[in-house]
């Protein structure tokens, strides 16, 4: 027989923050963690469990109903230190690596895309132009006889 305690917040509509406790008979087991859904069909997260085995970081990835959990013991002792540092550092490095290595490729990337449909529609604007002047040459004739017709009728 085991109690389990599980919250799940959203933070957004691709992720979610999870705590959850566990009372069976190894004891009192407290669990932090958080998933964010990568595609239609994927989804990767990481918690931290705290507990009688120690403390443990757990990696999660689900691909189309397949679930995979990849537990690391980092201290199999409870320490202040160990325990402050297993939560505080993964979602640094998780907000670091966002804020410093993903979000400025996506940006480059972004910029490049649209330099290149940009470039592309010059090109075709460009294009557009030329049969446009090429049109008006071909009317230019067509358009003076029509003046001279007037003229003479006026």
């Amino acid at each position: 027989p085991e109690l389990t305690l599980d919250h799940t917040l959203a933070v957004s509509a691709k992720s979610n923050l999870r705590a959850a406790a566990k009372l069976g008979a190894s004891g009192l087991t407290a669990e932090l963690g958080a998933t964010r859904k990568m595609s239609r069909h994927s989804a990767a997260g990481f918690s931290v469990a705290v507990g009688p085995p120690g403390i443990v970081w757990k990696f999660r990835f689900s691909r189309a109903g397949q679930k995979f959990v990849v537990p690391v013991l980092i201290c199999p002792y409870l320490s202040r230190k160990t325990l402050l540092v297993s939560l505080v550092l993964p979602p640094t490095v998780f907000l670091l690596t966002k804020h410093l290595v993903l979000k400025p490729l996506s940006r480059s990337r972004k910029k490049q895309k649209a330099l290149l449909l940009r470039q592309r529609h010059a090109q075709e604007v460009a294009v557009a132009m030329q049969n446009a002047a090429a049109d008006v040459k071909l009317m230019e004739a067509a358009v003076e006889r029509k003046r001279a017709a007037e003229r003479a009728a006026n």
